[in-house]
């Protein structure tokens, strides 16, 4: 599948960390960002994305070439049986799923991807964040395993669960707040380029974004900057946060040296 999708122009160096594919808009390095003791994370690590079910064999073969090696799914079982097509799973050796949760249903079972009664997106990622304690956890487990890198985290916008992850695994690196709410918002930009794609690809799902609170489908950094206070508020700090969530000491140092530019 080619689908051709007018983006944006974003930020210079966000724009340059985003890789240019035909079946995904919101896919980009999370590498190239400077820490508060100035070093740079790693490119060709660590990717993060919207849904990869609609690449094209173009973007198999862009994903190949960067020796991808492994595909975390944070989305519910639900979406994943609304969408069962794997183009990665070609090129790609761990194809895993670990799907993060706002409510405490033990199987992930939630028939849609926002619950009742969110009314702020900082709610609903403080509902993520309070439910994913161990699917935290065992993202960072996985990279923090041998071989598993480079590595993509999507969900389906790439947007709320990959973003939650992904400052996570950046706060943990060391990366500023402020840089961190900056990669959140990128995807702001690519939002209606988002919708234009699955408009050609998936017109049901393109009619269930376009019938989302347009708050819903923002990407402020405010929000994202709200939620790490939140974080830092009741555990102190980032860190104790993931360790809350049973994330061993040697994992953040293993991500730190994996990661991280010496």
């Amino acid at each position: 599948m080619k689908t051709e999708v007018s983006r944006p122009e974003s930020n210079p160096a966000t724009k340059a960390r985003g890789l240019d594919l035909d079946g995904a808009v919101n896919m980009r390095d999370l590498g190239g960002l400077a820490t508060r003791d100035g070093r740079i994370t790693r490119r060709n690590r660590l990717y993060r994305g919207d849904n990869p079910g609609y690449l094209s064999d173009r973007d198999v073969e862009t994903f190949e070439k960067i020796g991808l090696r492994t595909v975390i799914d944070l989305r519910s079982q639900v979406e994943r049986r609304r969408d069962p097509v794997r183009p990665l799973s070609r090129c790609v050796p761990a194809m895993l799923h670990v799907g993060l949760r706002y409510s405490s249903d033990p199987d992930n079972a939630v028939a849609d991807i926002f619950p009742d009664g969110v009314t702020s997106l900082r709610d609903l990622y403080v509902a993520y964040l309070t439910h994913s304690a161990s699917e935290i956890a065992a993202v960072y487990a996985i990279l923090a395993s041998l071989r598993t890198l480079p590595a993509l985290v999507h969900c389906a916008a790439g947007k709320d669960r990959t973003g939650l992850i992904a400052a996570l695994v950046l706060g943990s690196l060391g990366v500023e707040d402020d840089v961190i709410a900056d990669d959140y918002a990128a995807t702001a930009t690519n939002m209606a380029s988002l919708i234009s794609l699955l408009a050609a690809a998936d017109p049901q799902a393109s009619d269930h974004l376009r019938h989302l609170d347009p708050v819903i489908l923002s990407a402020d950094g405010d929000t994202l900057l709200s939620v790490l206070e939140w974080v830092r508020a009741l555990h102190g700090s980032l860190d104790a946060f993931v360790r809350h969530c049973g994330v061993p000491d040697e994992d953040i140092s293993v991500l730190r040296h994996r990661l991280l530019e010496s």
